[in-house]
C-alpha cells in the first residue's frame, strides 16, 4: 500500500499530461481494481506529444535557416562586383508575410515609410540636383558638368533613386511641379544610353509608372497609356507592396489619399524609384516624411530606427 501510495504522488507531480496518463493506465492494470476510472489513450493521443516537438523543433529549424539565409543574402548584395545595391531587409514565410492587413488610412501608409534620395550617378545632365538630393529640376537646355558614368542616362531626362526596394512594404511621398512628368519604378537592367522609348520607364515590361500632362493623369506601361479620371494633385504619394507584386499611387490631400491607380506587377529584381522629368523647369521634392510629422504631432510615423530599417541601403 505504501508504493502505491509513493506511485501515486509520483505521478501527481507531472507536468506532461500525455507521462501522467500513460503512467496511469500501467498503474491501474498491475492493480487490477475496477473501481479507478478508466481511461483509453488512443494513437492520436499518444502522437500528439511527438508532434508539438516536430513542430516547435521546425520553427526553431526554419528561423536559424532564415537567419543564415538573410546574412548569406546580404553579404552577396553588398558585394560590388554582383552589381546590386541593395539591402535584404527581411525574410519572412509567406504565411506571415501576406498576413499583415493592408494600410486604410495615410497614417497606416506612413508606417512603411522609406527614407530616398535621388542618385546623382543616374541623373541626366540637363537635371540640377538640390535639397542634399532631395529636389531635381529640369534645366534644359543647360547641362550640369557630371562626371561621366556607365549608369547615368544619356538621353531621356530620367533619374533613379539612391535606394532600390526589395522583399517588403514601401511608402513615400513626392511632390511635382510642372506638366510631362513620369513617376514610377524600374529595375537596375533599364538602358542608360539609349533613345529608344524601351530605355525610358514608360517603355518597357520591367517599369511601371504614372504621368502628369498639366490636366490629366494616365499610367504607362510597355508603352501603353492608359487615362486616369482623376482631379489635379501636387502631391503623390507611392505605395509598392512587393510580396503582393502590386504598385499603387495616390494623390494626396493632407490627409485624404485617393486612389489613382494600382498596377498588378510580377516582380523579379530589386525596383528602384524612378522619375522622368520630360520638359524644361519641371521639377520634383522627395517629401521628408520625418520633418513633416516633426510639425504635425499628430502623424502617426515609425520611429528613426524603424524608418531605417524600411528604407533599403543607399550606395555610394
Amino acid at each position: 500500500m505504501e508504493e502505491w501510495k509513493k506511485r501515486l504522488e509520483k505521478m501527481a507531480t507531472h507536468t506532461n499530461d500525455i507521462i501522467f496518463l500513460k503512467e496511469y493506465c500501467e498503474f491501474k492494470k498491475q492493480q487490477g481494481d475496477d473501481t479507478l476510472p478508466s481511461v483509453y489513450i488512443g494513437l492520436k493521443d499518444k502522437l500528439s506529444g511527438i508532434r508539438k516537438v516536430i513542430s516547435e523543433s521546425t520553427e526553431q529549424l526554419l528561423q536559424l535557416l532564415q537567419s543564415s539565409c538573410k546574412e548569406k543574402l546580404q553579404g552577396f548584395a553588398n558585394d560590388e562586383d554582383a552589381g546590386i545595391k541593395t539591402t535584404v531587409a527581411a525574410i519572412v514565410p509567406s504565411k506571415h508575410r501576406l498576413s499583415a492587413p493592408e494600410p486604410q488610412s495615410r497614417n497606416d501608409f506612413l508606417k512603411y515609410a522609406c527614407l530616398l534620395t535621388f542618385d546623382p550617378v543616374t541623373a541626366h545632365r540637363y537635371l540640377r540636383l538640390l535639397d542634399d538630393n532631395h529636389k531635381i529640376s529640369n534645366t534644359t537646355p543647360w547641362e550640369h558638368p557630371y562626371p561621366d558614368h556607365p549608369e547615368r542616362f544619356a538621353y531621356w531626362r530620367q533619374v533613379l533613386s539612391n535606394q532600390s526596394l526589395y522583399m517588403g512594404r514601401y511608402y513615400f511621398e513626392v511632390e511635382i511641379f510642372g506638366a510631362g512628368i513620369y513617376i514610377g519604378m524600374t529595375d537596375k537592367s533599364i538602358d542608360r544610353k539609349g533613345s529608344e522609348s524601351n530605355s525610358c520607364i514608360s517603355g518597357n515590361n520591367f517599369s511601371w509608372c504614372i504621368k502628369w500632362n498639366g490636366k490629366d493623369f494616365s499610367a504607362w506601361h510597355v508603352d501603353v497609356e492608359m487615362p486616369l479620371k482623376s482631379q489635379e494633385f501636387n502631391r503623390i504619394g507611392i505605395y509598392l507592396d512587393y510580396p503582393r507584386e502590386t504598385l499603387s499611387f495616390y494623390g494626396i490631400v493632407t490627409d485624404s489619399m485617393t486612389l489613382l491607380h494600382t498596377f498588378e506587377c510580377k516582380f523579379n529584381e530589386p525596383l528602384y524609384p524612378a522619375f522622368w522629368l520630360s520638359k524644361k523647369e519641371n521639377s520634383i521634392q522627395i517629401v521628408r516624411l520625418r520633418e513633416e510629422a516633426e510639425q504635425n504631432p499628430e502623424a502617426s510615423l515609425p520611429s528613426t530606427g524603424e524608418l531605417a530599417s524600411n528604407s533599403l541601403e543607399t550606395h555610394d
